[in-house]
């Protein structure tokens, strides 16, 4: 499983859960509390279903499991 990099917006980096592969998008989703995702208002819409950077680095780095079955992107 590899790390995706971050997308910026102002100077907040941070990723689209919709953009992880599926099965670490619930790993991910199941670890955070929920007040760790949020939306971002942009120029050009809304962005929604976002996770700060440094939580998701951090969350890979230390808990992802590493006995899952294999990924499934719905992209």
């Amino acid at each position: 499983m590899k790390k995706i990099h971050p997308e910026k917006y102002n100077d907040t980096e941070f990723i689209r859960l919709s953009r992880l592969p599926f099965t670490q998008m619930l790993q991910l989703k199941n670890w955070l509390p929920e007040y760790s995702i949020f939306t971002i208002q942009g120029e050009n819409g809304t962005i929604q279903n976002c996770v700060h950077y440094d939580d998701y680095e951090f969350w890979f780095d230390n808990y992802k499991s590493e006995n899952q079955e294999p990924e499934f992107s719905l992209f």
